[in-house]
């Protein structure tokens, strides 16, 4: 095999890793519908930023208004989802990007796994019951 076939077998992984840990926690069932779907793409996101190297939350990545747009949703749902992300320990910001302040940057991000402490989890569980109960009246 020459050289040059052997520096093309390296691709990024076919599929987004999404762990059963995450899929089980109380805070990804809690999720909207959208929000779950945006965290696919964001995890895509983080994987391609971190070329080709396990994506973790380290990995510093950005996404844009134009790409969530791509993906279909709508800007104001696509900031209301991320904003859901943040508040449930998926998604940590970590650079604020604006239009005119900042150079026309987009925002920076991080993944997280604040979900994952049992506090929080303990508040969620708390918050889907009485979620639950409020829609059984």
């Amino acid at each position: 095999m020459s050289k040059g076939r052997e520096k093309q077998r390296i691709k990024l992984c076919p599929f987004v890793p999404i762990y059963l840990a995450e899929l089980d926690s109380p805070a990804y069932q809690a999720l909207s519908g959208n929000s779950a779907k945006l965290y696919t793409y964001l995890k895509r996101a983080c994987s391609r930023a971190a070329c080709n190297k396990p994506a973790n939350e380290v990995t510093i990545f950005g996404f844009t208004y134009s790409e969530a747009e791509r993906y279909g949703f709508a800007r104001h749902t696509f900031i209301r989802m991320i904003r859901e992300l943040i508040d449930a320990g998926f998604l940590e910001l970590v650079e604020k990007g604006g239009l005119r302040g900042a150079g026309g940057v987009c925002s920076k991000y991080r993944l997280s796994k604040v979900w994952s402490s049992r506090e929080l989890q303990a508040e969620l569980r708390q918050a889907a019951t009485l979620k639950s109960d409020k829609n059984d009246r």
